[in-house]
């Protein structure tokens, strides 16, 4: 009912509480979907962000992903959109992200994003091709480069995991030697290791894989080691 006066002062500041503080994940959800109506205010927008990354109900961050979409090309929500699309607990939020950034211009991290994608559905051919197949050098160049040099870390999670999945081994082994000894991110380091695993026989490989079991900061990578 009150919908139609988010403009007011009051109102407004009963949305913003609503949406965040309420008991019931369908008010929290209503309240972010009227806020949307106001996301060229970036107050707003940070809010929806804040929701979008911390709400414990799926529906509402999906909802404040949803509302995101028209600022999509934005670097800062692109970013967000980008671990949403990758690392969000819930894969219908993970969809919708991911289903915000097929629509804006694919630039080397979100493309490195899409493969990622690819091939954590299965391996289908195009990513494949990625990495398999000479005349795919560039995209090949491109994974290798966001492997490393990309600022987000699910662009580098996603590059290694399209890396990892190809028999290119001469070209990624570098990299993925190099992703699990240095990366900060964890999740980058798990999905070098890996790709790292057909190659344990490598004396630098194992005396990699031997050292990161044994001191490793993340439970996951040792396990993984």
């Amino acid at each position: 009912a009150l919908a139609g006066m988010a403009a007011d002062p009051d109102v407004h500041a009963l949305l913003f509480d609503r949406a965040a503080a309420d008991t019931h994940p369908d008010v929290r959800e209503a309240a972010v979907l009227t806020l949307a109506d106001g996301v060229a205010d970036p107050d707003v927008r940070a809010f929806l962000i804040e929701r979008a990354a911390s709400d414990e109900s799926w529906a509402v961050r999906q909802t404040a992903v949803k509302a995101l979409a028209g600022w999509a090309a934005d670097s800062d929500i692109r970013g967000f959109l980008i671990g949403s699309a990758s690392r969000d607990g819930d894969n219908r939020v993970r969809e919708a992200a991911f289903e915000i950034l097929k629509g804006v211009p694919a630039d080397a991290d979100t493309q490195a994003l899409l493969l990622g994608r690819a091939v954590q559905d299965g391996v289908p051919k195009a990513a494949r091709r990625a990495t398999d197949t000479p005349a795919d050098a560039d995209v090949k160049a491109m994974l290798l480069d966001r492997a490393v040099e990309s600022e987000f870390g699910a662009v580098r999670e996603a590059a290694v995991r399209v890396l990892a999945s190809g028999h290119a081994h001469a070209d990624s082994r570098p990299v993925l030697v190099d992703r699990a000894r240095h990366d900060d991110d964890y999740q980058v380091r798990k999905k070098a290791i890996r790709g790292l695993t057909g190659m344990a026989a490598d004396p630098e490989v194992r005396t990699l894989l031997i050292g990161l079991a044994r001191e490793d900061g993340s439970a996951d990578v040792r396990t993984a080691a």
